[in-house]
């Protein structure tokens, strides 16, 4: 089987290179054979080709991100749902946060998000979310978890559309904190959460 895949991969590789051999020669020939006057036309309709090319093309890709925008958003407000937890007073007490042991509910809520993460989420946001679960280990207990959220949030407005124009790093995060001038202080290196 693996011989004859190859066999077939060597036989359909020599008929493109045998019909280019003959096609580009029998192009330029056409090419000498249009006047001047056709030339223009031909221009013409190549340019307008091209366009309508790129514009379907285009066409699809929005379509497809309209598709997934639905189950992105889903996925993203579980990262949302997970934060407020975290950010309400009682959060590490009701989570097992305590004793460094989270709930069941909270263990299922990561295993669902990164579970969409990956099927849903661009580049940029499954980054963002491994550099905050690396940040947010045990071994590396000095890493800011606040501006690490607020990467995974930025991140996501960015893969839903939205601008982060003139936001900088923190200020997302700020909307959720009682005193929003503590990631000031995070971010200046005169605080940690």
């Amino acid at each position: 089987m693996n011989f004859l895949g190859k066999l077939l991969v060597f036989v359909v590789f020599a008929a493109v290179l045998l019909a280019a051999w003959w096609a580009i020669p029998e192009i330029i020939n056409l090419l000498r054979g249009i006047n001047s006057k056709n030339t223009g036309t031909l221009a013409t309709a190549l340019v307008a080709l091209i366009g309508i090319l790129y514009a379907q093309r285009n066409l699809k890709s929005r379509d497809i991100a309209e598709a997934h925008r639905p189950a992105k958003i889903e996925v993203y407000n579980t990262f949302l749902d997970i934060v407020e937890q975290f950010m309400d007073d009682t959060g590490g007490e009701k989570h097992g946060l305590d004793d460094g042991e989270l709930s069941e509910e909270l263990k299922k809520q990561f295993t669902n998000l990164t579970r969409g993460l990956i099927t849903w989420a661009s580049p940029s946001v499954v980054k963002a979310w491994s550099d905050f679960r690396k940040g947010t280990g045990d071994s590396n207990p000095d890493t800011n978890v606040l501006l690490l959220a607020d990467d995974v949030l930025q991140a996501m407005r960015k893969d839903l559309g939205n601008s982060n124009f003139g936001l900088h790093r923190g200020d997302i995060v700020k909307l959720y904190l009682s005193n929003p001038e503590e990631v000031g202080e995070i971010k200046n290196g005169s605080g940690s959460i």
